[in-house]
């Protein structure tokens, strides 16, 4: 999908790219973080209360949640500077920009509910 987005080019991370590439960039991010958090989780599974394994869960996800924060706000930052330069709220690249905001904070959601959760539970097993 972000194959279509075409002749933009923001700046992102410090480094001028095209949207298509920036957010490729922060799906490959994430991907890595749901590789990570699923072999822990795996593991989890022989061992569900081993606090090692839980501190590196929460390790994880507080790292995605800083990660998805910074990204959130670069991508938001990236759309308004679309409708800065005239680009049309209806055109492709901005509606797919907003659904990447989108199911970055419904991410961003996910995993701060979980660490709260983890946070809780490892704070009983000492």
């Amino acid at each position: 999908m972000a194959d279509k987005v075409k002749g933009i080019t923001i700046e992102f991370r410090g480094d001028t790219t095209e949207l298509s590439k920036a957010i490729n960039k922060v799906r490959n991010e994430a991907k890595e973080f749901d590789k990570e958090l699923s072999y822990i989780d795996k593991s989890l599974k022989f061992n569900p209360k081993n606090v090692d394994l839980l501190r590196q869960k929460i390790a994880v996800l507080s790292d995605a949640t800083k990660a998805g924060e910074k990204n959130i706000a670069e991508m938001k930052k990236a759309l308004e500077k679309m409708k800065a330069d005239g680009i049309s709220e209806t055109s492709a690249e901005y509606r797919e920009l907003q659904r990447e905001i989108i199911k970055a904070e419904n991410k961003q959601k996910s995993y701060n509910a979980e660490l709260k959760k983890l946070e809780a539970a490892t704070s009983s097993l000492g």
